[in-house]
């Protein structure tokens, strides 16, 4: 019947919108978004025109019409979702910075020896000027050392690390690395002295090799495994079919939350960066697998 033939053309359009996939395109998910409202209310209209007439029609057609509502809702979720994507995608470009981590002006230490320090450091996000996540922060961290941030979740352990890597610039204040404010130096040459290690590691569809070799990419046959050896991931890589070559999938959904962690450790450790920071990286593992990542960091450490 035509009711048929519309529900399936809308079904086939909400499918083709894979929501899923748009969401991971990131900052480019608000004009997606925007669409998909819009095709929502459209949507919306259609089915309730078409319900409206076919009720009024044929007693046949009204009977068609009944499993409407069921359909209809599984489409209107899906659109939903999207609604709510928009929603969500707008607040992360609005905290989107002018930062440009090219700037040709900015600074390129040869060597950075990693000393930190936060000088009354205030921040707030632009999309939560309510809210103020530090306050006359100050914190300082010499080279050659190591300390932990402790607090409850929401108290900004992650927003510091944010700032250190500056995805964001403080409100009031400024942050130094060996003197020098971040906002000077070039950022791309910064974040090669750095290297982060987060709760959720991201690994790439390549092999196990080309993730580590991610972190340091003239880096040797040698190194990687050194570095793999360190890590406490080379034993379990070793046992793999296919070793280091073993692709990892999306997401790196072959492997537990223990292994990715490793590998995301092997990758940093191969980059030997002067600046090592760990965003809660054993957090979400299990008793075992936390303790194989924790001797993996404290030999790294």
């Amino acid at each position: 019947s035509r009711l048929e033939k519309c529900m399936s053309i809308l079904r086939r359009m909400a499918d083709k919108l894979n929501l899923e996939e748009k969401a991971r395109a990131g900052l480019e998910a608000p004009a997606i978004a925007i669409d998909i409202n819009h095709t929502k209310a459209i949507t919306i209209l259609v089915c309730s025109a078409l319900v409206t007439v076919v009720s009024f029609k044929t007693p046949r057609l009204k009977i068609q019409a009944l499993p409407l509502p069921r359909s209809f809702t599984s489409l209107q979720d899906k659109l939903k979702e999207a609604f709510g994507l928009k929603r969500r995608s707008s607040s992360s470009s609005s905290r989107v910075t002018k930062i440009n981590p090219d700037d040709p002006q900015g600074k390129k230490p040869v060597t950075i020896q990693g000393n930190i320090e936060f000088k009354n450091v205030t921040f707030v996000y632009p999309a939560r000027l309510d809210a103020v996540i530090l306050k006359d922060f100050n914190l300082k961290v010499s080279s050659r050392s190591s300390i932990a941030l402790v607090g409850p979740s929401g108290s900004g352990k992650s927003t510091i690390i944010g700032l250190m890597e500056r995805f964001y610039d403080p409100v009031k204040g400024n942050i130094t690395v060996d003197g020098t404010d971040l906002k000077i130096l070039n950022l791309r040459c910064l974040r090669e002295h750095i290297a982060l290690v987060g709760q959720e590691p991201v690994l790439f569809r390549g092999s196990i090799k080309d993730n580590i070799l991610y972190g340091r990419p003239t880096a040797t046959e040698a190194e990687i495994i050194q570095a793999a050896t360190v890590a406490n991931a080379h034993h379990f890589i070793s046992h793999l079919k296919d070793g280091y070559e073993t692709y990892c999938g999306e997401r790196g959904v072959q492997f537990s939350g223990g292994q990715k962690e490793r590998i995301a450790i092997a990758r940093a450790i191969i980059k030997n960066p002067s600046i090592l920071l760990l965003d809660e990286a054993t957090s979400a593992l299990d008793g075992e697998s936390e303790k194989v990542v924790q001797e993996a960091l404290d030999r790294v450490m």
